[in-house]
């Protein structure tokens, strides 16, 4: 065999070899290409579906997204925000198949922070806790994620938990402004109102956000200061008429790029500034005024959606607090006093709850209880200022009563209410003794 015929197979087949890498790379390009124009038209139709719920059009927003993943399916985030948007729209079983589908494409702490938050809106708070935690374990340095783990904590009524979650999160980050008022919140419901009124002003301080207005103008009412709390409540009453902005979602360890704004541990809250009016009335004689304003809060609807939600979650003490908080305005003083001792027994230390039995129980004539409440939470804070309408409940029947509160623990818990008190400044002939509610 010449060397010409032995050479002659090897360039053959080196001649086919070149043509096949050749025609491979030319393939490859266009493949690649076809990858990135989806990926860029998924992640367009993600970004206009974050505009569309951060405008209020949260069906809208969901359409996007599912456009968003048949765009791209292998793109996690569009997913991940359906996930969310189905969370706000109360379809919690769905929003979680697509948050598996986005954490097994890309397995991300943004992914378990938003499984925690339907989680917690669907009230299953272990379950909350765990995916905040695991978020929290994976990316060390997102410490606000620790703020969910303080809402989920203080839904399950564990106060000392809740605290020190949000006591993480400021030490992280002390000018956190979620964490500030979740301290604030826990130190509410503990009774402990100045250091609640104090971490509230901080909070305030670093950027002002309309909840925490609520919260002040109750703690004033609580302490006496009427003229700052009804200043607070017109303030509050006038913001909330106008479409106000939700707390940004990077707060609680979102990413810029997927900015929401929405605030998940707001659910449930259904006080509000009218509500807080109608209980701040002086009882009986101020009744009617209290009718009209109960009206304007929507009191009758409060009732039903607490009670609605508490047929599926009979528990839930927060929600417990709510239906207590409405029916006081109300004027179902009866109601209100058999809730706030199903929320004392289910969270014993929120004592502010006390306060709010002592009222109902005075409005539905049971002095002797009543009193017995209010002198509960005074024995358990000495050092707390009490309006003088709670200090003079507290002395009623007080030697006859050494009964305990209305059948209720001496450790009690609660939620924001605004006591009224007698208003010094405008004295209406005279001290008037007529009981007011919070």
């Amino acid at each position: 065999m010449t060397q010409q015929q032995f050479l002659q197979p090897l360039l053959s087949l080196a001649l086919a070899l070149v043509f096949f890498a050749l025609t491979s790379l030319s393939a490859y390009p266009q493949v690649q290409t076809w990858n990135i124009k989806a990926r860029e038209r998924s992640q367009a139709a993600n970004s206009a579906g974050l505009t569309a719920v951060n405008k209020g059009q949260t069906e809208r927003g969901i359409q996007l997204f599912l456009e968003a993943t048949r765009l791209d399916p292998q793109d996690p985030i569009p997913f991940a925000s359906l996930g969310l948007a189905l969370a706000m729209k109360g379809n919690y079983q769905e929003a979680l198949d697509s948050l598996q589908n986005s954490y097994s494409l890309a397995k991300v702490p943004e992914t378990l922070v938003t499984t925690g938050i339907v989680y917690y809106l669907n009230h299953d708070y272990d379950a909350a806790i765990n995916s905040f935690g695991k978020a929290l374990t994976m990316d060390q340095g997102h410490s606000s994620v620790a703020a969910g783990i303080g809402y989920a904590f203080l839904r399950k009524g564990d106060l000392n938990q809740a605290e020190q979650a949000f006591q993480k999160v400021v030490k992280a980050s002390p000018n956190s402004q979620i964490g500030h008022q979740g301290l604030s919140e826990v130190f509410y419901l503990r009774g402990d109102f100045s250091r609640a009124a104090k971490a509230a002003e901080y909070c305030q301080s670093i950027s002002s956000y309309l909840p925490v207005v609520l919260l002040q103008a109750k703690l004033d009412f609580l302490q006496g200061r009427r003229t700052a709390g009804l200043k607070l409540l017109q303030q509050y009453n006038n913001q909330a008429r106008k479409s106000w902005q939700k707390r940004s979602m990077t707060a609680i360890g979102y990413p810029l790029q997927h900015d929401v704004h929405f605030d998940p541990f707001l659910a449930d809250n259904l006080d509000n500034g009218y509500l807080l009016s109608a209980r701040a009335q002086f009882l009986p004689r101020d009744a009617a005024r209290q009718r009209s304003l109960a009206r304007q809060g929507k009191a009758a609807q409060v009732i039903e959606t607490a009670q609605k939600q508490l047929a599926q979650v009979p528990n839930d003490f927060w929600l417990l607090r709510q239906l207590g908080l409405a029916q006081l305005a109300a004027g179902e003083y009866v109601g209100a006093g058999e809730s706030f001792k199903k929320v004392l027994s289910l969270c014993p230390d929120c004592h502010v709850d006390l306060l709010h039995l002592g009222q109902a129980l005075s409005l539905s004539g049971k002095a002797a209880a009543a009193s017995a409440a209010v002198r509960t939470f005074q024995r358990l804070h000495p050092s707390q200022t009490l309006a003088q309408a709670l200090i003079d409940l507290g002395k009623e029947q007080g030697a006859a009563s050494g009964n305990s509160a209305g059948g209720v623990s001496s450790t009690p818990h609660s939620e924001p209410f605004q006591p009224v008190i007698e208003d010094r400044e405008h004295p209406r002939g005279g001290k008037d003794s007529s009981p007011s509610g919070f």
